[in-house]
C-alpha cells in the first residue's frame, strides 16, 4: 500500500474517531433520557477535594451543548441586600457564577468552549419556565430532585427527606413576582417555591451552553456510569471570547490528565441519587416495598441507639426514652415514632426555645388532638392541667393546641356569634365561624389541617370552610395563626399580626411523616426570655425546612410536654411569676406509651 493510501486511511480513521463523537452529543429525549459529560472540576469532598463535575446534557441546538451540573455543587446566598435587592443581574450569586466559580472549575480553554447563556453569562442557573419544560426532561416534580455533594453539605445546605435519599433545594435564577426581596427555587418534593436573597442554606447548580466546534470527546459513552469526557481543542482559536473578569490565572487550571479523568463525584452517602422518568414519585418518603417512612439519621442525637434502614428502631427492641434537663435533651424512639427535642437559647435579646423534630410512621402514630373530657369537650368548667391530660392518654409527645374554648366562653358571654374559627376533633365538625375577610385583630383565626395520611395543609382565614375540610377528609382542624409558611416559605401574614414579643408556640410540616414543633419561652426577667414576634418564629420554622407552618397559641397557653411532664417554663403574669399551667381541655399529641407517668 502506498504512503499516499495510508495517510488518506488514517484521516478517514481519525474523522470516524472524532467527529461522531462530537455528532452523538444529544440533548434528553422520553425515549432515551439524559445524556451525562465531565467537564471541569469543583470540590466534591467534605475536605474540599476536588473532582470531574458531572453535567447532564439537557439540549443541543446552534453548535451547543446546555449543560446543568447532576449535582448541587454548593450552598450560597442570592444576595445580601435581603430588604433592597437589586434583581439577578447585579446579584452576588450571579457575579460568583461568572466569576469566582468559573476560575475553580474551568480552565482558561475550557472557558473558551462555553457560549454566552440568556442572561449574558457564561455559568448561570436555570429559569423557574426551564424547570417546568418536558423537553429539557422536566416531566414531573421528581426530575426536579437533586443531591448536593459532601461538600456542599459541608457548607450547610438544606436537606429534606424523599424515599430514603437526602435531597436538598436549589436556586433558579427568577426573582419572584410576589415579592422583590425572594428568588425563586425548588423545593421540597421538587416543588417550586419563593426564598429570601439572604437565604445561605440553598443549593448552586450552575449551567453552562459548551461551544460543540471547540471540544473533543476523548472518553466515555454518554452514560451517567461513563460520561463523555470533554477536552477543550488545544488547537482551536477561541470562538467566543470569555468576558475578562472571568479570566483565569494559568496557575488556577485543575491538575488532569486525558487519560484519567477521576471519578464521576458521586455524593459519599445514602443511596445513588434517583433518576429517570421510570422510578418513583417525587418527594415519596416510603419503602415501596413496605409502604414506610425512612427517617433521615443525618444529625440524629448520638443518645439514640443503631436505628434498622428506615430511621427507627429495629423490630422487637424496647422503647428508648432519654432525658436530661439539664443540657436540655428529650430523646424518644420505637419502631414507628422518633422524637428529638432540644433547648436552645441567645444570650443578646435573651430568648430561650424548644425545638421538636418529629418522624413518625402516619398509619401508627400520628399528630391528633386529645380532650380531657370527650362528653364535655365544649364545657369552659372541663379544664385540667397539661401534663395530667397527657398522662391520662399517655402521651409520648404533646403540646397546646388553639385554646378554642376561651373563644367559646367568650360567644356564652356576649351578645352576637363570637368567632371561634373552624374547629374539627377527630373528623368531628364542632365548630364552623371563621372571623370576618376584613379582621385585622389578633389572632386572625386562620386554619392547620392534619389528615390521617399524615399530610397538613394551612389556609387563611374564611379561605376555606369547615364542610369542606370535612369533605376532604380532614381529621383535625385548629384555628389561630397566623400561618406562618406555605409551600416552603415564609408569607406576608408571618409579620402582619403577633408584632409584640410573647411566648409563642408553632407546629410546621416537611412532609408527611416528618414535623417540627417549636415553643418560644417569654415574659420571664430580662436576662431570661423575653419572648418575640410570629415574624421571629416564622423565621425559626423556615430554618428548620418547614413546608407549611402555622402559629398556634401562646402566652400562658403555650406548653409542651414529654412523656407526660412540661419541659419549659412559663413565665410572668398580672405582674407575677407563677410557673402555673393554664388549664386546658385538650392537647395535641404523637404517641401513645405505657412508660408515661412511671
Amino acid at each position: 500500500m502506498s504512503i499516499k493510501k495510508t495517510i488518506i486511511i488514517a484521516v478517514i480513521l481519525a474523522a470516524c474517531l472524532i467527529l461522531p463523537a462530537a455528532a452523538e452529543i444529544e440533548g434528553y429525549s422520553k425515549d432515551t433520557g439524559y445524556q451525562y459529560a465531565l467537564l471541569g472540576s469543583y470540590p466534591t469532598e467534605k475536605d474540599g477535594t476536588a473532582a470531574p463535575i458531572l453535567w447532564r446534557v439537557m439540549s443541543v441546538s446552534d453548535g451547543g451543548a446546555y449543560l446543568m451540573s447532576e449535582y448541587i455543587l454548593d450552598a450560597k446566598r442570592v444576595d445580601g441586600n435581603k430588604n433592597s435587592y437589586a434583581g439577578w443581574a447585579s446579584s452576588e450569586l450571579r457575579q460568583w457564577l461568572d466569576g469566582e466559580f468559573a476560575d475553580t472549575a474551568f480552565s482558561s480553554r475550557e472557558k473558551y468552549a462555553l457560549k454566552p447563556l440568556a442572561d449574558g453569562s457564561v455559568v448561570s442557573l436555570m429559569t423557574a419556565d426551564e424547570v417546568k419544560d418536558p423537553d429539557l426532561g422536566f416531566r414531573d416534580l421528581r426530575d426536579r430532585l437533586a443531591r448536593a455533594t459532601a461538600y456542599a453539605r459541608a457548607q450547610g445546605i438544606d436537606t429534606y427527606a424523599g424515599g430514603g435519599v437526602r435531597y436538598s433545594p436549589w436556586w433558579l435564577r427568577d426573582v419572584s413576582s410576589d415579592n422583590a426581596n425572594q428568588q425563586r427555587r425548588v423545593i421540597d418534593e421538587g416543588k417550586l417555591g419563593r426564598g429570601t436573597v439572604a437565604s445561605k442554606d440553598q443549593g448552586v447548580r450552575p449551567c453552562v451552553t459548551v461551544d460543540l466546534k471547540v471540544f473533543t470527546v476523548t472518553g466515555g459513552t454518554g452514560t451517567k456510569d461513563d460520561p463523555w469526557v470533554l477536552e477543550a481543542d488545544k488547537t482551536a482559536a477561541p470562538v467566543t471570547p470569555v468576558p475578562e473578569a472571568t479570566q483565569a490565572p494559568a496557575t488556577v487550571e485543575p491538575a488532569r490528565t486525558d487519560a484519567d479523568p477521576g471519578p464521576t463525584p458521586t455524593p459519599t452517602d445514602d443511596a445513588e441519587p434517583t433518576q429517570g422518568p421510570d422510578e418513583g414519585p417525587a418527594g415519596d418518603t416510603g419503602d415501596t416495598a413496605s409502604g414506610r417512612i425512612t427517617a433521615s439519621t443525618d444529625g440524629m442525637s448520638e443518645k439514640f441507639p443503631q436505628m434498622a434502614a428506615d430511621g427507627f428502631l429495629p423490630e422487637g427492641e424496647a422503647e428508648f426514652v432519654y432525658e436530661d434537663q439539664d443540657s436540655g435533651t428529650w430523646l424518644y424512639a420505637s419502631r414507628t415514632l422518633r422524637v428529638e427535642i432540644h433547648r436552645r437559647s441567645e444570650e443578646k435579646k435573651p430568648l430561650r426555645w424548644y425545638e421538636a423534630e418529629i418522624w413518625c410512621q402516619p398509619e401508627s402514630d400520628m399528630f391528633t388532638t386529645y380532650a380531657f373530657d370527650e362528653a364535655k369537650y365544649t364545657n369552659h368548667n372541663r379544664l385540667t392541667s397539661p401534663s395530667e391530660i397527657a398522662r391520662q392518654h399517655k402521651l409520648v409527645f404533646a403540646m397546646n393546641t388553639d385554646f378554642f374554648i376561651y373563644r367559646v366562653e367568650r360567644d356564652r358571654e356576649e351578645s352576637y356569634n363570637y368567632p371561634i374559627g373552624i374547629v374539627i376533633r377527630r373528623g368531628n365538625l364542632m365548630y364552623d365561624r371563621p372571623k370576618k375577610p376584613t379582621s385585622t385583630v389578633y389572632p386572625p383565626l386562620d386554619v392547620v389541617a392534619l389528615y390521617p395520611d399524615g399530610r397538613v395543609a394551612t389556609y387563611l382565614n374564611a379561605e376555606t370552610t369547615g364542610e369542606a375540610l370535612i369533605a376532604d377528609g380532614v381529621r383535625d382542624a385548629l384555628s389561630f395563626g397566623p400561618v406562618l409558611m406555605q409551600e416552603g416559605r415564609i408569607i406576608p401574614r408571618a409579620t402582619a399580626y403577633g408584632e409584640v414579643d410573647n411566648p409563642r408556640t408553632a407546629f410546621g410540616c416537611v412532609s408527611p411523616g416528618h414535623y417540627w414543633c417549636v415553643l418560644l419561652e417569654g415574659r420571664m426577667s430580662k436576662t431570661y426570655s423575653k419572648g418575640a414576634s410570629c415574624g421571629w418564629m416564622a423565621e425559626t420554622m423556615a430554618r428548620l425546612g418547614c413546608e407549611t407552618a402555622i402559629n398556634l397559641d401562646g402566652g400562658q397557653t403555650a406548653c409542651m410536654l414529654f412523656m407526660g411532664s412540661r419541659i419549659n417554663k412559663i413565665g410572668t403574669y398580672d405582674g407575677k411569676t407563677t410557673d402555673r399551667d393554664r388549664p386546658q381541655n385538650e392537647l395535641l399529641g404523637i404517641g401513645q406509651s405505657a412508660l408515661v407517668g412511671n
